[in-house]
């Protein structure tokens, strides 16, 4: 859209200008488990396995916007406005510049949806389940 675009590799990324001139490259020193593309920005999650990981949030001119270690698999994640969503085995968190929340819920979720009004689908094999934003408690 703004003429940028990316590289992705095995374990880093490089971003590059309308003119392909290489403007920004970053190695992360461990393997690329998923990346996702929200508008502008790019998420990509690292990690030698899923019991932790490290996500990295980018602006489509490569600049970092967002840094965070977490000591649980993160299975999926969404950004929504402000906030970033993640989908660990047992919860969802959602971050935003002032708090970290937290909702449980029982199951193997395989995807999740966030909305702009703070709440989240869960989307099981066979069902889904609303999590509603007053279910979200601060962590």
């Amino acid at each position: 859209e703004d003429g940028n675009l990316f590289l992705l590799c095995s374990d880093g990324i490089s971003f590059y200008d309308e003119k392909f001139k290489q403007t920004t490259s970053v190695s992360f020193g461990y393997p690329i488990q998923f990346y996702r593309s929200f508008g502008g920005y790019i998420a990509v999650l690292t990690g030698e396995t899923k019991a932790g990981a490290t996500l990295c949030m980018f602006d489509s001119e490569g600049n970092k916007k967002f840094t965070e270690s977490f000591p649980f698999a993160v299975l999926d994640v969404q950004i929504i406005d402000d906030k970033i969503y993640l989908l660990a085995p047992n919860a969802v968190y959602c971050y935003d510049e002032k708090n970290v929340a937290r909702a449980s819920f029982e199951g193997n979720v395989q995807k999740m949806y966030a909305f702009d009004d703070g709440n989240v689908m869960l989307c099981y094999a066979d069902s889904t389940k609303l999590l509603k934003v007053s279910e979200f408690v601060n962590y």
